[in-house]
């Protein structure tokens, strides 16, 4: 099993805003309140709608997220103004992620014997894999 990382978020995603403004390569996010993000690592979302972008942060000191990887899972990097909202919202990564582990459990548990027999992948009383549907 390859379980990918899933990191935990806020109820209601609170949000807080960029303190400094952000070239497109910064690698630290300074925030107003840190304290409504997540510990690190974990993820931040710069924006809200289509030109969002996701960040991947591994340091959380004061109002500095630090260690930023920035256009994060396909979305781009950019420069951000003063004032521009951050917050730990749903991303295409943890949607992706959960799938992607769910997927995992479902290959890992079809060769795990049920009710104490066995299954070899080939029993038509187990459970469908392989042109299941997902």
């Amino acid at each position: 099993m390859a379980q990918q990382t899933m990191y935990p978020a806020i109820a209601n995603s609170p949000g807080t805003e960029l303190s400094v403004a952000l070239t497109a390569v910064a690698t630290t996010v300074t925030v107003t309140d840190a304290t409504k993000l997540p510990a690190a690592p974990n993820l931040l979302t710069i924006g809200s709608d289509e030109s969002a972008e996701t960040v991947f942060y591994t340091g959380k000191t004061g109002n500095n997220l630090t260690g930023c990887t920035r256009g994060f899972d396909g979305t781009t990097a950019k420069a951000w103004v003063i004032g521009s909202k951050v917050a730990r919202y749903y991303t295409a990564y943890d949607h992706n992620t959960v799938r992607a582990n769910i997927l995992d459990l479902i290959d890992f548990l079809a060769y795990m014997p049920i009710n104490g027999g066995t299954f070899d992948g080939n029993d038509p009383a187990g459970p469908v894999i392989d042109g299941g549907i997902y």
